[in-house]
């Protein structure tokens, strides 16, 4: 055998495209020649689409290049997409047609839950309000009771809900209880008469946490000696 790489051996093994032949000799001496042409495939290139963030608790569709008949992944699905929902690097073997082979990766980042806090009073008194804080650095807000800002102000007792989303598109939602606490019914005790020269107390009861009359004074008690009228504001 006379290859022409100039080897001697009935077998050869080439890697580059080409044209090669061979002159063969019987044991009679008599001498045959062929040829063959060898074609290389182009090394094929794949990639990969999807997203390389995704939120807490979602999952990521990804899609590996087409135009290969079989596809290999590292998490050993098979075909040219996957669902991922966890943080890694995820890789994928192609074959084409030609069963050349291509690989490539990609790696995913899986963000952290949002866990918004809602700050603002949640005891309120009758006929009062209070301002509901969702707290700032997110790009929406969606509240319960359709408001779209960072803060809402409510008057009424209730569960109050909001729901944020953040740059990457990722949302946490979370949700207070405001209470409302009825007005106190304060009653003046006391003689409401008395002779010339002489004085009354009047005394509203000790049960609260300020007083203010209308005299000025803050006690729970006070003493008057002239006709009028009185009244106190407690809390």
């Amino acid at each position: 055998y006379q290859w022409s790489t100039g080897e001697s051996t009935p077998t050869i093994t080439v890697s580059t495209a080409g044209s090669y032949s061979v002159t063969v000799t019987d044991a009679n001496g008599c001498v045959g020649m062929t040829t063959i042409n060898i074609t290389q495939n182009p090394s094929p290139t794949i990639s990969i689409s999807g997203p390389t963030d995704i939120c807490a608790n979602e999952t990521a569709t990804l899609t590996a290049s087409a135009g290969f008949i079989n596809y290999f992944w590292s998490t050993s699905d098979i075909g040219q997409s996957i669902s991922v929902n966890s943080s890694g690097t995820y890789s994928v073997i192609a074959i084409d047609a030609n069963g050349c082979t291509a690989q490539s990766s990609i790696t995913i980042n899986q963000l952290p839950d949002l866990t918004p806090m809602i700050s603002g009073n949640l005891v309120i008194c009758s006929g009062g309000s209070t301002q509901l804080d969702a707290g700032p650095g997110y790009s929406s807000y969606q509240w319960s009771t359709g408001e779209m800002t960072q803060d809402i102000i409510v008057s009424t007792a209730g569960t109050y809900s909001v729901t944020i989303t953040d740059g990457s598109g990722c949302s946490g939602n979370t949700s207070v209880n405001v209470s409302v606490f009825p007005s106190p019914m304060p009653v003046i005790s006391g003689n409401t008469s008395f002779c010339p020269g002489g004085s009354t107390q009047l005394d509203v009861g000790s049960a609260y946490s300020s007083y203010q009359w209308s005299t000025g004074e803050s006690t729970p008690t006070i003493t008057v000696s002239t006709a009028g009228s009185y009244s106190v504001t407690v809390t």
